[in-house]
């Protein structure tokens, strides 16, 4: 990674706070890196210990996130619906990969 981008992604990181969510989306648009790159930086952090793997139900109608992350995908209903535009979400296809941090560094 630029050692630029690396400066702006430590940058970012350092805003969030314990129990707040990380979105890969807002880091692919500050970075202007991929969504593979992001991932793969996300999950290195993961396996450091600072972050925890959750799952947010987007509405891909609308696009807009419930605001609820989930630590498993079995703890989230089987029946959900866009509280934005009432489209019954599919489970398996409006699931994002986000992460909560879980310690400071």
């Amino acid at each position: 990674m630029e050692p630029e981008k690396l400066e702006r992604l430590l940058e970012i990181l350092s805003t969030i706070k314990v129990n707040q969510f990380i979105y890969p989306g807002m880091l692919i648009r500050n970075l202007n890196l991929s969504m593979n790159d992001i991932y793969k930086i996300l999950e290195n952090i993961r396996r450091l210990g600072s972050i925890s793997v959750y799952y947010e139900v987007y509405c891909n109608s609308c696009h807009e996130f419930t605001g609820i992350g989930y630590e498993t995908i079995n703890k989230i209903p089987e029946y959900s619906e866009c509280e934005h535009c009432g489209k019954e979400l599919n489970l398996l296809k409006d699931i994002v990969v986000i992460y909560k941090v879980t310690q400071d560094e």
